[in-house]
């Protein structure tokens, strides 16, 4: 099993047929990482929240009978009304959750190798499709709001919605950066991707 840069090895168990299962902690979460040969990549990944109170969801890493690669998901759920000020800390959570599935996704590369259409996505297609996009839809200077922008990479057949660290998130990390537009008020109303 792995050493991880910056993941912290709570306790490591050996099956009696080898198997090996490690238990780590990664900033909030403490991640289960098992052999597995019946998954894709070999292992089978679980997250939760260390503080179990808090509002960080789980993460859930799986794959459906016959796919070649594993997704990863967060659990959404309702805390029915929250006082305004429990707002950001829901935001916060769901932040972290992202941070922490990218970063699952970046430690076992071999469980997520995204394919579309049956060949293996390169960077440089995805830097070439986000280019194309800023030169034919977007005036000089100006952004595309995010979900627009996610909805023509996936009709181009480049990424896969519910995914991360993917070659298309990587070559949109080195061309763009996120911008918020708030409204006159300073109300946040959306992101949006600007050529960096």
């Amino acid at each position: 099993m792995k050493n991880i840069k910056n993941w912290k090895v709570i306790k490591r168990n050996r099956a009696t047929d080898g198997r090996v299962q490690v238990i780590y902690e990664f900033k909030c979460y403490r991640i289960i990482v098992s052999d597995a040969n019946y998954m894709p990549g070999g292992y089978q990944i679980s997250a939760e929240a260390i503080d179990r109170d808090s509002y960080l969801p789980s993460i859930y890493v799986s794959a459906q009978f016959g796919q070649t690669v594993q997704t990863i998901s967060v659990q959404t759920t309702s805390w029915g009304t929250l006082e305004i000020s429990e707002i950001d800390k829901v935001v916060e959570a769901y932040t972290m959750a992202q941070a922490v599935a990218h970063e699952i996704e970046k430690a076992f590369p071999e469980c997520f190798d995204e394919k579309a259409q049956g060949k293996q996505i390169k960077i440089e297609w995805c830097e070439n499709f986000i280019k194309a996009v800023f030169r034919k839809k977007v005036p000089e200077g100006g952004g595309i709001y995010t979900g627009c922008f996610w909805d023509m990479a996936e009709r181009s057949g480049l990424w896969v919605r519910g995914t991360y660290g993917t070659p298309m998130s990587e070559a949109l990390g080195k061309l763009t950066k996120v911008e918020t537009v708030h409204d006159d008020e300073g109300k946040f109303l959306y992101h949006i991707f600007k050529l960096a």
